[in-house]
């Protein structure tokens, strides 16, 4: 989410639109997490009031793209 729009830290109590995240851009986000070897949200989790804490927990390791560093590491 930080690369897709450009932001600094984020506070994970904080729901994706709250944090700065912009509906249009939640393809580009989800695409940056599978390149990334991550997988389990959808657009309307997204898009949703949950916080990104509670997001982030929901996602797991899709081995088919996952890459060989640890993807939430790797810039």
């Amino acid at each position: 989410m930080r690369q897709a729009h450009g932001l600094g830290d984020l506070d994970l109590s904080d729901s994706y639109t709250l944090a700065g995240g912009q509906a249009l851009r939640i393809p580009q986000v989800l695409a940056e997490l599978t390149r990334r070897g991550w997988e389990g949200l959808t657009l309307n989790q997204l898009a949703g009031p949950a916080p990104l804490g509670a997001l982030a927990s929901r996602l797991a390791p899709n081995p088919r793209t996952a890459p060989a560093q640890n993807p939430v590491n790797s810039e």
